[in-house]
């Protein structure tokens, strides 16, 4: 008896985790950044409730009669069966008014929780993503910076598709437009070069093209390099820290 009650107990425990796991992945799929996932609210309760789905899930089939003999087969059985249970729908009402279609199930409730998921972690990814643009291109001059770092990302990154090319080339001509301050273009800019080649390329563009694209005013020594902050700079890191308050 006693052992059977560890065997119990253990496959609970390992549906509870394999649930986790497909609760993650699912996640992973979506944000492509498992930091994430571990670090808010709703990536942990969406994988607690993938977990606790197919501990029922494996209870309903524990005492249904109709469990294997062999506990592995039957955490695969629970998990998968809830995993495909909690993203259900039973049938779809139509909105005659405005022709819009919504799902009736249990894929309702995931629904919320993706919902919310999206929310957080788009917050928390602006904000992260805030100080690191803002961080790369403080004190550059946009103009110079456009000239030089667009072609290079654009050379060197191989896989860029030509659309990818194109909407970038189109979107630093709007920037080139735009009435914003210098280095409000210089972090859309950075942004618009990162979405595609990542931070660690736009560091890395930064750095090899030094000086020659920094602000006049950067480049300065004694009491020159002292000077204040570009106003658009101030004002995009009281964003950020307004943005971490929240």
């Amino acid at each position: 008896m006693p052992e059977l009650l560890t065997k119990i107990t253990l496959s609970y425990l390992l549906v509870f985790c394999f649930g986790m796991v497909t609760g993650a992945s699912e996640l992973l799929s979506r944000y492509r950044k498992l930091h994430l996932i571990f670090r808010t609210a709703p990536g942990w309760v969406y994988m607690m409730i993938n977990g606790l789905m197919s501990i029922l899930m494996l209870y309903i089939l524990i005492h249904s009669g109709v469990q294997s003999d062999k506990h592995y087969i039957n955490i695969l059985v629970a998990g998968f069966s809830a995993m495909a249970l909690l993203r259900s729908s039973f049938f779809i009402y139509k909105n005659k008014e405005t022709g819009e279609e919504i799902s009736i199930g249990l894929s309702i409730v995931i629904q919320v929780f993706l919902d919310w998921a999206d929310r957080t972690f788009d917050q928390n990814q602006t904000i992260t993503e805030l100080d690191d643009i803002a961080r790369i291109m403080d004190k550059l001059d946009y103009k110079l910076a456009s000239s030089e770092m667009v072609p290079l990302a654009i050379n060197f990154m191989e896989n860029l598709s030509d659309v990818e090319k194109k909407r970038l080339s189109e979107y630093v001509k709007e920037l080139d437009n735009s009435q914003i301050s210098n280095q409000a273009k210089s972090l859309n800019l950075g942004k618009a070069i990162a979405r595609l080649t990542g931070h660690e390329v736009l560091q890395s563009l930064k750095n090899k093209l030094g000086n020659r694209i920094l602000m006049e005013s950067a480049t300065d020594t004694g009491k020159e390099s002292d000077r204040a902050k570009p106003q658009g700079l101030d004002e995009i890191q009281q964003l950020i820290q307004q943005l971490k308050k929240e």
